[in-house]
């Protein structure tokens, strides 16, 4: 009788204990993000694709101390985020919800700046983080998306990715270090795409400096297994890992077949000069002068709120001069005073809450309408602000990302065709040039590309010496 007890009881068992499995795997599955440890790789997986993966105060909580406490463990070597899904690697933060909170009363309001402050903290630490961190950009990445990955070394673009920074068009200001990242892009780019909310798509995250390598998104799981498969003896010096981690992406990358950059050449070199000056009514006044092409970019700045282009303008004029710290500890501040504005709840009510989506109605509405005492107001602290510092783990800054695993900046191409980071004193020909830099760059794939480009746009012949060159500024 035992015995038959005891097998009938078996099966039990065994079916709670699968069924008690299965709660718990579906559980870890809804879970808005995963951890996972893969040899000596730690995975981050953002994990709520139906909101495109898009970020909010739990999941920056749950990463947070996860990136404190792989700081102290020696068998975490490499970070690696990525998204769930095929859509987005992450569309930005969940504005909807903030916008819902402001709109709820002041309550609402110091919820969505707490999330904000703890967001910069997150994306600080990653920006000095002394462990090689890589970015799967994988579809959509715009936003919050780009504050993760744009100040890691390692930032993979696939042909789905499609990265933009389109906080003036909802109300708001390019921020997760926005400010900093974008006017160190070549030129004029940064204040291009952060006005106007341009579009980056596949490759051209690569060409605009927002990506490192790009990688056809069939070969992500090998490389997610070539990763973690990397021979990392203990001791390695951090710059050997970053070399060698830099080398295995260069085996999987490739540059697309037939590729244009929509923003070069010539565009690129209108942007240059019609985005140089500082204030909106300038450049406005300088595209006027560019015919059809000048006036397509009117009639997007036009549709973004006055409020946000003006804004933004200053933080980046303001940001380009900052250490890094500094503008995210700035960014806390212009975040709460957009919390506190009818803008940012105006501009995602209508773009994303409404159903069907409608045009904001921006007060001001022009951007004469915008004194500098509302710019003022959005970037000097708050009277009665709670913020004080962002939560500082690692106490580093820079004025200039301190490495550069992506093509040669074009400030870089510049000072070695004028002779500024040569030995010889006679001016280089293009071939010089081209094998200078593919050789730096140990044959990564796009450089040759991207310094005939610049070559093309930004050099001449030598009047008594044709075959080398000069530079035109």
């Amino acid at each position: 009788m035992l015995r038959t007890l005891a097998r009938t009881r078996m099966p039990l068992r065994a079916q709670i204990n699968t069924r008690f499995m299965s709660q718990t795997t579906a559980a870890a599955e809804e879970s808005p993000v995963l951890f996972s440890d893969n040899g000596t790789t730690r995975t981050i997986t953002l994990n709520r694709p139906k909101k495109l993966n898009a970020l909010d105060d739990p999941m920056c909580r749950a990463i947070f101390p996860r990136l404190k406490e792989w700081l102290k463990s020696d068998s975490a070597n490499v970070v690696l985020f990525k998204g769930s899904g095929n859509k987005a690697f992450c569309a930005g933060g969940d504005v909807a919800t903030l916008a819902k909170q402001n709109a709820a009363g002041a309550q609402g309001i110091e919820q969505s700046r707490d999330f904000f402050c703890t967001e910069y903290a997150m994306d600080f630490l990653l920006s000095v983080y002394p462990k090689p961190v890589i970015a799967l950009n994988h579809g959509i990445t715009m936003g919050g998306g780009l504050g993760v990955s744009m100040h890691l070394p390692f930032r993979v673009a696939t042909e789905t990715t499609l990265s933009a920074m389109p906080e003036t068009s909802i109300g708001f200001f390019c921020d997760v270090g926005g400010t900093f990242f974008l006017p160190r892009l070549d030129g004029e780019l940064g204040t291009f795409l952060a006005l106007t909310s341009s579009r980056l798509k596949g490759y051209e995250a690569v060409a605009a400096g927002f990506a490192t390598h790009y990688i056809p998104s069939a070969r992500l799981d090998d490389l997610e297994k070539a990763i973690a498969s990397l021979d990392i003896p203990k001791g390695r010096d951090a710059t050997e890992l970053y070399s060698q981690l830099n080398a295995l992406l260069n085996d999987y990358s490739e540059v697309p077949a037939n590729f244009k950059f929509q923003y070069g050449g010539e565009f690129r070199a209108l942007i240059d000069r019609t985005f140089k000056y500082d204030a909106i009514e300038d450049i406005v006044a300088a595209l006027k002068q560019e015919g059809e092409a000048g006036e397509k970019i009117i009639k997007l700045l036009g549709e973004r709120s006055p409020t946000s282009v003006k804004v933004t303008l200053a933080a980046l004029r303001r940001g380009r001069n900052q250490d890094i710290q500094s503008v995210f500890n700035d960014e806390c501040n212009y975040a709460e005073n957009f919390m506190h504005s009818r803008e940012f709840i105006e501009g995602v009510t209508a773009k994303l809450i409404d159903k069907p989506a409608r045009e904001p109605q921006w007060e001001p509405s022009s951007f004469e309408g915008v004194t500098p005492e509302i710019v003022k107001s959005f970037i000097q602290k708050r009277p009665g602000s709670k913020n004080d510092e962002m939560e500082v783990v690692i106490n580093d800054t820079y004025k200039q990302y301190p490495w550069n695993f992506g093509l040669p900046r074009e400030v870089e191409i510049e000072q070695y065709i004028k002779g500024e980071t040569r030995s010889s004193d006679y001016k280089a020909s293009p071939a010089e040039v081209v094998n200078h830099f593919t050789n730096k760059y140990s044959g990564k794939p796009g450089v040759s590309e991207k310094v005939k480009e610049v070559m093309q746009r930004k050099t001449k012949p030598d009047p008594n010496e044709p075959k080398v060159l000069d530079w035109v500024n």
